[in-house]
């Protein structure tokens, strides 16, 4: 017994020396020979050299010698456990596919992976009687998980399997093992939908053996994976609480965010990972650091960090990359960081973290300048129509930053050339759109008007991001006001307007008709195709954006002062 646990306690320190395997394997061959072990103790023994995959020869055949007599009176998980730890094992492979074929083709002997096996040898004794075995046990349901390395390839194990197939269900796989369906994958289509929790299954049965970072990828892989097996998270969480000190800083947010994504909150573990991710927060980058706090809400309220430090922590990094020192981040992180702003209201009571934003806004220029045209739109998009403080300070960097206005012409002045292409006209209105918000009015937002106004636009929403853009740095009002003269027949023609995204568009071009001196006639039209009465009135105000609401206050200030009726429920809002 002493030799098992030397061996077992050198397998859980991945102490890998083969050498001293050698001499152990000869050691435990000499016990088992002498039959001074029993069921459990040669199970114990096979499990801690496969799972370091040392392989010997000699120790496999003096296992299997040991076991083929005594297969009747092993019970079902230890006779899976000490078939698969033998199916790990080189020598075995090659004799495992032969015991199951010998009696159908009637081969003499072949070349196993290691060594040659021959009709009399113990190990092709071993897995004939494992041939008759096998279906006994899978007919009683004895089998575990482990089972499925055993892959019979009889007709009569595939009968039974077959058999079997129509009765196992999902909640089956759950109730008794879903690794124990292993067996029976290629013979149900449907058994590839239990795939992850036969990983699960074996993922809990070797997590004592894997690293820190080995368990901190299997978290967050089984968390994203909306993997529900108990088994496997209470194995994790006792194997990542046993080694915590042990996980460097990516592999603490990476158990963190598993257990978030599954949804588990175990609060030894939260309140000890917590702890440890504050503690190295130093080392985190940007976008580490904001996977902790958007997971921070989700957190139960005692065992919540102060988010301060973490604020703080990200403002140094991102002022850091400000100053062109090293790192700075792309614009998929800026997109991602600025969405999650006014979500950060919530984790203190200051309101909104100005110098974190100033911090995010000092890096605009390189991203605007380095990001493809995709991400550029999304930013823009981020930037102005999503929250008004944010918007208002973005909008007044633009205004003050001679750097971001110079990016601000790159980005108009990349798309001009491309503006009057039919697959491009939404992108270059959008960007006119966006550059127009922030207060930018170079000559190549001008000039990309000016390319915009001479394509035939039918699509009301993108007409008025073009004439909200031009009324906005007051260009090209001639042209403006000509398009949204089209609009205006449009609305008739499909009046009424039941889209609340066109309703709202209908309103912007009202603004720029307004602004541009547009008839009073066109702008009654354009204010009643863009009602939403009563009904719909409250969608109308949930879809503006704080880009809109300065302008639609102009617009029902004109209208009380110059129209009888009220303009519509928008306008007393």
């Amino acid at each position: 017994m002493d030799t098992i646990l030397i061996a077992d306690g050198l397998a859980k320190l991945q102490i890998r020396d083969d050498g001293l395997f050698t001499s152990l394997a000869s050691a435990l061959r000499a016990h088992i020979k002498a039959g001074e072990l029993g069921v459990r103790e040669v199970r114990h023994a096979a499990s801690a050299f496969s799972l370091m995959g040392f392989v010997d020869a000699k120790l496999a055949s003096a296992l299997m010698n040991w076991l083929s007599p005594r297969l009747e009176s092993c019970g079902g998980d230890d006779l899976s456990a000490l078939a698969y730890s033998l199916s790990r094992a080189e020598v075995a492979r090659g004799a495992h596919r032969i015991g199951f074929q010998s009696g159908r083709q009637g081969l003499p002997y072949r070349s196993g992976a290691s060594i040659r096996v021959k009709r009399d040898d113990p190990v092709r004794s071993f897995f004939q009687a494992l041939r008759a075995e096998v279906p006994r046990r899978l007919a009683a349901g004895e089998l575990s998980s482990k089972a499925g390395m055993l892959e019979p390839d009889d007709r009569e194990a595939q009968k039974l399997v077959k058999g079997r197939e129509g009765q196992l269900t999902h909640a089956a796989v759950e109730d008794l093992n879903a690794g124990r369906c292993s067996m029976f994958s290629e013979h149900g289509a449907w058994l590839k939908q239990s795939q992850k929790y036969m990983q699960a299954d074996r993922a809990t049965q070797l997590a004592p053996m894997l690293s820190p970072r080995q368990l901190a990828r299997l978290a967050v892989g089984f968390g994203e994976g909306q993997v529900k097996v108990k088994t496997l998270w209470q194995s994790l969480t006792k194997e990542a609480l046993a080694r915590a000190s042990a996980f460097s800083a990516p592999d603490v947010l990476r158990v963190l965010a598993g257990f978030d994504a599954a949804n588990i909150q175990h609060p030894g573990l939260l309140k000890t990972f917590w702890a440890l991710a504050s503690d190295k927060q130093a080392k985190y980058l940007v976008e580490e650091l904001l996977a902790l706090l958007q997971m921070w809400p989700r957190v139960p309220v005692a065992l919540r960090p102060d988010p301060d430090s973490l604020m703080k922590s990200m403002r140094l990094r991102l002022e850091k990359g400000s100053r062109g020192v090293g790192w700075y981040a792309p614009a998929e992180l800026a997109i991602e960081l600025i969405e999650w702003l006014p979500a950060s209201r919530a984790l203190t009571d200051r309101g909104l973290d100005t110098r974190l934003l100033r911090a995010t806004l000092a890096q605009l220029p390189r991203q605007l300048q380095s990001a493809t045209p995709g991400p550029r739109r999304r930013l823009l998009s981020t930037l102005t129509l999503q929250d008004e403080e944010i918007a208002a300070k973005a909008r007044n960097e633009a205004q003050q930053s001679e750097v971001l206005q110079r990016a601000l012409a790159t980005v108009a002045q990349d798309v001009v050339s491309t503006a009057r292409q039919h697959t491009m006209q939404e992108l270059a209105a959008d960007t006119a759109f966006g550059c127009a918000a922030l207060g930018f009015d170079g000559s190549p937002l001008q000039e990309l008007l000016g390319e915009l106004l001479q394509v035939s636009v039918t699509e009301v929403q993108m007409a008025a991001r073009i004439c909200w853009a031009c009324a906005e740095v007051n260009v090209h009002a001639g042209a403006a006001r000509a398009l949204i003269s089209q609009m205006t027949v449009l609305a008739q023609d499909v009046s009424p307007v039941s889209d609340i995204a066109d309703k709202v568009s209908f309103l912007r071009l009202a603004w720029a008709l307004l602004v541009l001196d547009g008839p009073e006639s066109e702008l009654r039209k354009l204010l009643a195709a863009g009602d939403a009465g009563d009904v719909e009135g409250d969608q109308l105000l949930a879809a503006l954006t704080p880009l809109d609401l300065r302008p639609l206050q102009q617009l029902a200030w004109h209208c009380q002062q110059h129209f009888p009726e009220p303009a519509g429920h928008w306008s007393t809002a």
